[in-house]
């Protein structure tokens, strides 16, 4: 809808005038839209529908506040809306049908005007968005690894521009995917709760995926999906420090870490935990059968070196899980033990905090030289 000029006097409603009247919405993409325009002389509520042949309203709009008065246009593409409160059009089929539009003034005054306009070769064929799939249906982004995200699969039937995005109860719109084009077939994707890297907050959304063919057909799925507990987690290493810093061969070095869970989310953790001593040619993902492996979401401190050997090949090779899960606002101290069995008169110990397969919230802390005589 364009706005122009302002007109004072004359009648409520002029004529209407079109660009064109005939239309191919074949879905060729070929045919150009036909646009209806009229001039208010002065503010009114508008209404504009084609008359189907048992007389029924098929709108394209309804009861839209036009503020001004001046010259405006409505865009006809052949299709109209089946509920003008939704998302939904529906091409026309092939036919004659008279455009009306409705205004309706501040003080009551209604006019009309209408006019002829005539499709050919409509596709009235729609796509689909079937079997519509959340899982879970109710997700709680804390990065805790437990309902994190959810999984998003359908099936559509037609080749179409699909779109994807939430719906909160106030009517705000949260897209998610823009406008892609996708061939008839099974359809899969994930969503982690946010937004330009921002947490929605917590609440019931309507998840929508919409789909518009060629033509001007629009169909739309949704489902309800409910966040709960959205927040971004935070802690940080509070202390580190390494001791002895000079020892034999094979002498244990004692890690001791304090952390603190600074955030809103309980920080889960695994083991091994404090107490636990390494090998120096030991990781976390070989002790005890591989039974330590990251797992996404969980919390450890770890300690890596330089001017070593490395061990494992992982950042972090020693990890010590907290001993249990860290609530917010809690602080615990991790205490770890290394067995010192490579040949390396001199390496750089160093602690980091990490959400395993998230990231590392802090990362080469407290550096220390440990000197070995052998």
């Amino acid at each position: 809808m364009l706005a122009g000029c302002s007109t004072a006097g004359g009648p409520l409603l002029s004529e209407l005038h079109t660009s064109a009247s005939v239309i191919a919405p074949t879905g060729r993409g070929d045919t150009p839209p036909i646009l209806v325009a009229y001039t208010l002389s002065r503010p009114a509520t508008i209404s504009a529908y084609l008359v189907g042949s048992k007389g029924d309203k098929l709108y394209l709009q309804k009861d839209e506040l036009r503020p001004v008065a001046g010259d405006y246009s409505i865009t006809f593409v052949g299709a109209y809306a089946p509920d003008p409160a939704g998302m939904e059009r529906r091409v026309l089929p092939a036919g004659s049908y008279p455009i009306v539009v409705e205004a309706v003034d501040g003080s009551g005054a209604r006019k009309e005007a209408r006019t002829q306009l005539q499709l050919l070769d409509s596709d009235t064929t729609t796509p689909s968005i079937d079997n519509l799939t959340l899982y879970p249906d109710s997700i709680s982004p804390n990065f805790d690894g437990v309902d994190d995200t959810v999984q998003i699969t359908y099936r559509s039937a037609k080749l179409s521009t699909v779109t994807v995005y939430l719906m909160s109860d106030d009517g705000k719109r949260y897209l998610l995917q823009r406008e892609e084009r996708q061939t008839p077939g099974e359809h899969s994707t994930s969503w982690d709760g946010q937004i330009g890297n921002q947490l929605l907050p917590s609440g019931s959304y309507r998840f929508v995926v919409e789909a518009e063919d060629a033509a001007g057909n629009v169909v739309a799925a949704q489902k309800i999906l409910k966040i709960d507990s959205a927040s971004m987690p935070d802690a940080y290493l509070m202390s580190v420090t390494f001791n002895p810093q000079h020892i034999l061969l094979g002498q244990l070095v004692k890690v001791e870490i304090r952390v603190k869970n600074t955030g809103n989310t309980v920080l889960r953790s695994q083991g091994p935990d404090p107490g636990y001593t390494y090998s120096s040619q030991e990781g976390f993902s070989t002790i005890q059968g591989g039974k330590y492996q990251d797992q996404k979401g969980y919390w450890r401190v770890g300690v890596d070196w330089a001017s070593g050997p490395g061990s494992s090949g992982a950042k972090y090779p020693y990890r010590w899980g907290f001993g249990k899960d860290l609530q917010p606002g809690e602080e615990v101290t991790v205490v770890g033990y290394i067995r010192m069995e490579d040949k390396y008169p001199q390496i750089w110990l160093y602690a980091g905090l990490v959400q395993e397969q998230v990231r590392y919230w802090d990362d080469q802390v407290g550096r220390t030289v440990i000197e070995t005589s052998y």
